[in-house]
């Protein structure tokens, strides 16, 4: 995987480790590009950020672009990354910086190989994840409401729950049909936006997605 995100407290401490970890993978000081922002990042230093990872490498044989993340990152400007994370050239690294996983939507961080600096700044446990997925394709409408309501009590529960079903999404739905899969993400990812975005009614929030999901 040539994408990865590093994340974890004080931020220094992840800048410091991106750039070592670039060096480690033999990438000369030179070949690496530093893409920051005094506020959240947006359309143009994603704009900088496309331009760069298509350059060549001037003295080794790959590059690195890392875009931090450390003042938060628009949603507009994340949907924008997509399509680079899914195809990113073979001779570059593609590294994002931020100090929790909560700065980027789950479309993002299923995308990155994740090094987590510290215990707090990520904590979806996948496999459990995993094992929800795949009982919701064969659980009856009870089952859902009941899991609905235990994951919307509060915002951040709601939150957490609808991206760890995104992050794991890839290992269970491997076998689906495209049509399926892509449904699915769509729907959890509308979710998670409308969720975060809006004061949208948690409760309805989880019932409309779980109800509908593989439905």
């Amino acid at each position: 995987m040539q994408s990865f995100l590093i994340i974890g407290k004080p931020f220094e401490k992840v800048k410091d480790y991106a750039f070592d970890f670039c060096l480690k993978n033999k990438i000369d000081k030179l070949d690496i590009s530093f893409i920051e922002s005094e506020k959240a990042v947006g359309i143009a230093q994603v704009r900088d950020f496309q331009k760069r990872i298509f350059l060549k490498p001037f003295k080794s044989n790959q590059k690195a672009v890392i875009l931090s993340a450390q003042n938060g990152i628009t949603t507009e400007s994340q949907n924008a990354l997509l399509k680079v994370l899914e195809e990113p050239p073979e001779n570059t690294i593609i590294v994002l910086l931020c100090e929790s996983s909560e700065s980027f939507l789950p479309t993002i961080i299923s995308r990155c190989k994740i090094i987590a600096l510290d215990k707090e700044s990520f904590r979806v446990d996948l496999k459990e994840y995993e094992k929800i997925l795949l009982s919701l394709k064969n659980a009856g409408v009870g089952e859902k409401l009941k899991l609905a309501q235990d994951n919307s009590k509060y915002k951040e529960t709601a939150l957490r729950f609808v991206e760890g079903l995104i992050l794991a999404s890839e290992v269970p739905l491997r076998g689906s049909k495209d049509k399926e899969l892509a449904s699915a993400i769509q729907l959890m990812q509308k979710t998670y936006t409308g969720i975060k975005t809006t004061n949208a009614n948690l409760r309805l929030s989880m019932e409309n997605l779980l109800l509908n999901l593989f439905s």
